[in-house]
Formats: structure tokens, C-alpha cells, sequence
């Protein structure tokens, strides 16, 4: 298995490219439930624990970017007041491993007179979301091929040219 290195990362939302994205995360969870409590004699106490289930799947991510003057796409989807596909590669060359999903977004932009501009953008998923790639690592019913392919995908897919920018500019953390 060979490692990954963040610094060639790349995020698109809404078929668009982030710019001078640095840093991005997903976080699955899955609600665990707990199962109802009975009496206990104190002689079994000692063996008297908690057990829980696992119950529904729920998504979120969030994208660190540079503010870019000249582009504001992230901007103008978050307020767009859609859900929208979003897209993290690990590796802007690797274009078969990539997390898909659809997401409400927020966005939240932060300027100090000691650093440069940010934005940051999060979404919470709206239902399933997939991982594409040969070595899949979460459950079988979050995979591509248990729900069909990752649509619309192939159109956003970084290109050679996206891949020496973003080289300069990305990194993924985690």
C-alpha cells in the first residue's frame, strides 16, 4: 500500500473546482443505539454491560481554502440553496479513488490583518455517499458497486493541467 501525500488533493463542488483549496475532510458516522436496560441480580453484575447496534449512516465534510478574489464559485454554491455533488480526491492523478456525494452546504469566510483571507466550506450529506476505488475500506453498502457507479463523475475528474496547480495549492488531512 503506498502512501498518500495531501499536498496533490483536490475538491470539486458542483462539477467546479475549489480554488486554492489546502485542506478538506469526510467524516462518516453511524448512530449507535442503545439497547434497553433489564434488571440485573447483583450476583451477575460484574457481566451486566451496555450493548448498542448500529443503526443510520450520516455524512459530512469540510474544504479549507485560500479566498480567491477572482473566483467565487464556492461562494455563489453555497448560497445557491441546492444540494450539489461533491467530489474529494485524495490525489489529483488518481482519479479512480474518490469520495461522491450530495450536500447541503455552508460556507464561512474569515479575515484577520495577520493572515491571509480563508474560506471554509462544510456540508452535510443528504443521503448515502459513495467510495470509488479499488480497495474499498467502508461497508459494502456505501461502496459504488453495491449502489451502482459514481454518475457524473468522469466529466469532473481532474486533468493533467488541474494537476500541477493543484499540486502547489492542495493538501488533503486524514
Amino acid at each position: 500500500m503506498a502512501s498518500v501525500r495531501g499536498t496533490n488533493a483536490i475538491c470539486y463542488i458542483g462539477g467546479t473546482k475549489v480554488p486554492l483549496a489546502n485542506e478538506w475532510s469526510l467524516d462518516i458516522e453511524q448512530e449507535k443505539m442503545e439497547a434497553p436496560h433489564a434488571f440485573v441480580c447483583p450476583s451477575s453484575a460484574a457481566s451486566a454491560w451496555t450493548n448498542r447496534s448500529g443503526g443510520y449512516f450520516s455524512a459530512s465534510f469540510s474544504i479549507s481554502a485560500l479566498y480567491d478574489d477572482s473566483d467565487d464559485s464556492p461562494i455563489d454554491a453555497a448560497l445557491g440553496d441546492a444540494k450539489l455533488k461533491v467530489l474529494l480526491y485524495p490525489h489529483c492523478e488518481t482519479t479512480t479513488h474518490y469520495w461522491v456525494g450530495d450536500f447541503w452546504l455552508d460556507i464561512s469566510q474569515t479575515t484577520s490583518v495577520d493572515d491571509y483571507s480563508t474560506l471554509d466550506i462544510s456540508g452535510e450529506s443528504t443521503g448515502q455517499i459513495q467510495w470509488a476505488g479499488t480497495d474499498v475500506s467502508a461497508s459494502a453498502s456505501m461502496s459504488p458497486s453495491a449502489s451502482g457507479s459514481a454518475s457524473g463523475s468522469a466529466s469532473q475528474s481532474p486533468s493533467a493541467s488541474a494537476s500541477a496547480s493543484a499540486s502547489a495549492s492542495a493538501s488533503a488531512s486524514g
